[in-house]
C-alpha cells in the first residue's frame, strides 16, 4: 500500500500497533505500585508467583501513608521493603522521598507504556507516554507474566488555544473540560491534547490535567512531545521504547517539530 493511502493512526494505535478496538498483549515499560504493594504481592503468591518476571519493570513508591500513622502501617511498610529487597527491585522510593506521580517524572519518557495500581497513573501522559491505571489483581498478573492484555481505546482529540488567564490554573481547565463532557464523557478513551494552547502549559500543568483524566472516565491522557518537554527532560527520542513507528529527535525551538498525532480524531473545541 502506498504510504499516502495508509490510514493515519492515533497515539494509542501507535503504542499498541493495532487499530482501536483490537485486543492485544503488551509488556509495560513501567509498573507502578505504592502502599498497596504488599497486598499485590500476596495476590502474586496466590497466582503461584515466586520471583517477579522482570524486576526492571517495577517502580515502587511508599507515599500514601507516609509517614505511617500506626504500627499496622509501619509493619506493612517493612513488609514492602523486604519484598523490594528479595525481588531485586531497583526503582524503590521509601517513605518521605516523594509522591509516586511526581517521582514518575524521573522515569517516564515518550513512547513508553506505563501502568500502575493507582487510578491517577495517567499523570505520566504529560511525558508523551501511554499511562493507565489498572487494578491490584492485574498488577499481580503482570508480576507473574511480565505482560497483560489491553483493548486499544478509541481516541478523543481536545484542541487547546490561547493561554490561562491570571488566577486560572491547570486544574481549573481540567475541571472545566470535565464539566463540559461529563464524568463519563471519555469512557475508556485515549484523550489527546493538541493545539497552540498546549505550548503555554508547563510540565506541571500537563501533569495536573493528565492526572484528572480518570475523572472523565478516560483510559489515559497524553500531551505531545514538544520543546517544553525537551526543556524538561533534556532530550527526547520517540523511538526510545520501540513502540512508536518512526524515529524523531525533538530539538529546542526546531521549526519542524514532529507531531505524533493527526487530525482524524474527534474534535472538541
Amino acid at each position: 500500500m502506498h504510504k499516502n493511502n495508509m490510514k493515519p493512526q492515533t497515539f494509542a494505535e501507535k503504542i499498541f500497533r493495532s487499530e482501536a478496538g483490537s485486543i492485544v498483549f503488551a509488556r509495560p515499560d513501567i509498573i507502578l505500585t505504592h502502599d498497596n504493594t504488599a497486598s499485590i504481592f500476596k495476590t502474586f503468591q496466590k497466582m503461584g508467583g515466586v520471583k517477579v518476571a522482570d524486576p526492571s519493570q517495577m517502580l515502587v513508591v511508599l507515599d500514601h501513608n507516609a509517614p505511617p500513622a500506626d504500627s499496622k502501617l509501619a509493619t506493612q511498610y517493612k513488609e514492602i521493603r523486604n519484598i523490594v529487597k528479595e525481588q531485586g527491585i531497583k526503582l524503590f522510593y521509601d517513605s518521605g522521598m516523594g509522591i509516586c506521580h511526581q517521582i514518575m517524572a524521573r522515569h517516564a519518557r515518550p513512547g513508553m507504556l506505563i501502568v500502575g495500581s493507582d487510578s491517577h497513573t495517567s499523570t505520566a501522559g504529560a511525558f508523551n507516554a501511554f499511562a493507565a491505571g489498572i487494578d491490584r489483581t492485574e498488577s499481580a498478573g503482570i508480576w507473574v507474566k511480565g505482560e497483560t492484555w489491553f483493548r486499544v481505546p478509541d481516541s478523543l482529540k481536545i484542541i487547546l488555544s490561547g493561554e490561562l488567564k491570571q488566577g486560572v490554573y491547570a486544574k481549573d481547565l481540567a475541571l472545566w473540560i470535565i464539566g463540559m463532557i461529563g464524568s463519563d464523557g471519555a469512557n475508556y478513551m485515549s484523550v489527546e491534547f493538541h493545539g497552540s494552547g498546549v505550548r503555554s502549559l508547563t510540565i506541571s500543568d500537563r501533569m495536573t490535567i493528565a492526572n484528572l483524566a480518570s475523572e472523565m472516565g478516560a483510559k489515559n491522557a497524553v500531551f505531545p512531545a514538544d520543546e517544553v518537554l525537551y526543556e524538561f527532560t533534556g532530550t527526547i527520542t520517540l523511538e526510545q521504547s520501540g513502540r512508536i513507528g518512526y524515529t524523531a529527535r525533538i530539538l529546542p525551538n526546531h521549526p519542524d517539530l514532529i507531531d505524533p498525532f493527526h487530525d482524524g480524531l474527534i474534535r472538541w473545541g
